[in-house]
């Protein structure tokens, strides 16, 4: 029997074991029946770089039931030095708004944008490109604020979305100006979305315009990396949410100085706390400069199984310590948390216990019950040399925490000084938790 004749479900399954992109690609140029089996697969996910979206545009004009196969999109853009730049930019994800309205079945968006352009005359001479851009900025807008209409066809399927909407490295002694989010917020109001990241944004609220029923979208998951956002703003996206479960919001902004934070912490997590009712996990940094940092109180998320924090944000700052003010209340976790995590992002010559010993009285005095796991990030110490650190009676951490029946654990991290890439494996795709330059701690 020859290759064609076979059944196509045993012609498909021959197919898939293929995982050379540029082997499919052959073999759906062979003829037009094996072009439609191999379709399915290839296009199942789809990577654009730079210029890449006329070829796409072309074989989705060609056949247009290929549309219908992309589930997974990445588009990553980035600056490359280019002699004839008039021609080669500007590169703007938001061409593709017309292509992505195509997409039924796309389910995770990963965008990496690029807000750069080639002088043009007709720009202002003052501020560049930034009322073009800001304009520009609004079809975005409008493709998700059409996604949200009842019945609308808009990527019914998004599950989820991954914005980086310029180049984020970032230069201490320049500053850097930050995507805007206000002006493309309208995401916020998928129907559908349940997993949304941003990336070195400027959230100051959601635009005025936008219409939504609060607590009404099925947003799940919110993270918040290397983001300027001011009190109001944290406050405008967690109201769109029906039932958020997990928040993330970490990183110093990725611009000196920022525009909005760091503000009163007891400000952000009374923003936070309008989700507090369904919050499962939180992962957050709270980075400080200097001045009062009073400990932060979580008593008031009765869901909360699993908190992510610096170690300094539940005792306040080392200012109040020095100057003799202590947190002298109870416990300020809530009964319901099962796993701490602590990381210290900034590490000095000794580890820090001293939060370790305020949660082991919590746990002595019966006030955190369900807590059975805790985890202690470090980039600078080793797992012995934390352990066997003494705290209240004398003892050790690791025979402390053994008495109450709390597992203790032990994570080796990279230094928050180190960059992370996000999304993709390139140098303009990367972020700092925190940057090398006195403004922060």
């Amino acid at each position: 029997m020859q290759l064609l004749q076979l059944p196509a479900e045993i012609l498909q399954a021959i197919i898939g074991q293929l995982s050379s992109r540029a082997s499919l690609a052959s073999l759906a140029r062979v003829c037009r029946h094996l072009e439609s089996l191999v379709d399915p697969i290839l296009c199942r996910s789809v990577y654009l770089r730079n210029h890449d979206d006329e070829p796409l545009i072309r074989a989705l004009d060609a056949r247009p039931a290929r549309a219908q196969y992309i589930r997974e999109l990445l588009i990553h853009y980035h600056y490359v030095n280019v002699p004839n730049q008039q021609e080669y930019y500007p590169l703007l994800v938001e061409d593709l708004v017309p292509t992505l309205r195509r997409l039924v079945n796309l389910r995770r968006l990963t965008v990496k944008g690029l807000l750069y352009d080639a002088p043009r005359s007709y720009d202002d001479p003052d501020i560049g490109n930034i009322e073009r851009f800001d304009a520009i900025a609004n079809k975005w807008y409008q493709l998700f604020e059409q996604a949200g209409e009842p019945y609308s066809d808009v990527l019914p399927s998004l599950e989820s979305c991954q914005m980086i909407m310029d180049d984020v490295p970032y230069h201490p002694d320049t500053r850097t100006d930050l995507w805007s989010f206000d002006i493309r917020s309208s995401v916020m109001i998928h129907p559908r979305l349940r997993d949304l990241t941003l990336l070195g944004a400027l959230v100051g609220g959601l635009n005025p315009d936008l219409w939504y029923e609060p607590r009404s979208t099925p947003l799940e998951s919110l993270t918040l990396l290397c983001c300027d956002v001011s009190a109001g703003g944290m406050r405008e996206m967690l109201s769109p949410p029906r039932a958020l479960k997990h928040l993330t919001w970490k990183g110093v902004p990725a611009t000196s100085p920022p525009e909005f934070w760091p503000g009163e912490r007891q400000e952000y997590l009374n923003a936070i706390r309008t989700q507090a009712d369904s919050l499962l996990s939180l992962d957050l940094d709270f980075y400080g400069i200097g001045g009062h940092h009073p400990p932060l109180d979580f008593r008031d998320f009765p869901c909360l199984q699993q908190l992510t924090i610096d170690s300094k944000v539940l005792r306040g700052s080392d200012t109040d310590a020095q100057a003799g003010v202590r947190h002298s209340g109870g416990c300020l976790l809530p009964g319901s948390i099962q796993s701490l995590v602590l990381r210290e992002y900034r590490e000095y010559s000794a580890p820090d216990v001293r939060t370790l010993s305020m949660v082991y009285s919590w746990m002595t005095s019966g006030e955190l019950s369900s807590l059975k796991r805790i985890k202690i990030q470090s980039a600078k110490f080793s797992m012995a040399k934390i352990w066997n650190t003494t705290i209240e009676g004398g003892m050790s951490v690791v025979d402390a925490f053994r008495l109450v029946g709390v597992q203790l654990e032990y994570e080796k991290i990279q230094s928050s000084l180190d960059e992370e890439y996000f999304g993709f494996d390139c140098h303009c795709c990367v972020y700092n938790l925190r940057y090398d330059n006195g403004f922060d701690y």
